[in-house]
């Protein structure tokens, strides 16, 4: 997705977003539960990251990806 760098992704699959599908998948409250829970076991906070990316556009730019394969 445009502007998504490792860190990110890092941080979304700790909070159990591995693949593009689940993040297109979710809901915002869903997403936001989730990496707040995520962020809190790392002492940090969701305010942090929705700063950087808001949530609903990574839910948003998820949806709108062409699937190119799958397997």
């Amino acid at each position: 997705m445009a502007y998504v760098r490792g860190k990110t992704v890092r941080h979304l699959y700790g909070g159990g977003y591995d693949t593009l599908e689940k993040i297109a998948t979710s809901s915002l409250p869903e997403m936001e539960e989730k990496m707040g829970a995520y962020y809190q076991s790392i002492g940090s906070s969701l305010a942090d990251f929705k700063a950087v990316i808001p949530l609903a556009w990574m839910i948003g730019g998820a949806r709108i990806l062409p699937v190119v394969f799958n397997m």
